[in-house]
């Protein structure tokens, strides 16, 4: 849908609970990052967070960032 965008810009997002993800999950949204420039979409931003709540700090970035759109996959980690 967005190869060859240079006019838009992406944010990829992931909230994490335990500190110890935190380089997996920075990891892993680098990946998916890079896999979308190779595609030639323009501007790609990672941001990732330590929280609880979902919901508040999603509402929260997407007023910071003046977001348009957000497409979400939310999936339950099995332990």
């Amino acid at each position: 849908m967005f190869n060859g965008r240079q006019d838009i810009r992406i944010i990829l997002y992931h909230m994490y609970e335990a500190d110890e993800d935190a380089a997996t999950v920075a990891n892993y949204l680098e990946t998916l990052r890079s896999e979308m420039l190779e595609k030639g979409i323009g501007h790609i931003e990672c941001v990732t967070e330590s929280g609880e709540d979902l919901v508040d700090s999603l509402e929260r970035l997407a007023y910071q960032k003046t977001a348009e759109l957000i497409v979400m996959g939310i999936t339950e980690r099995e332990d």
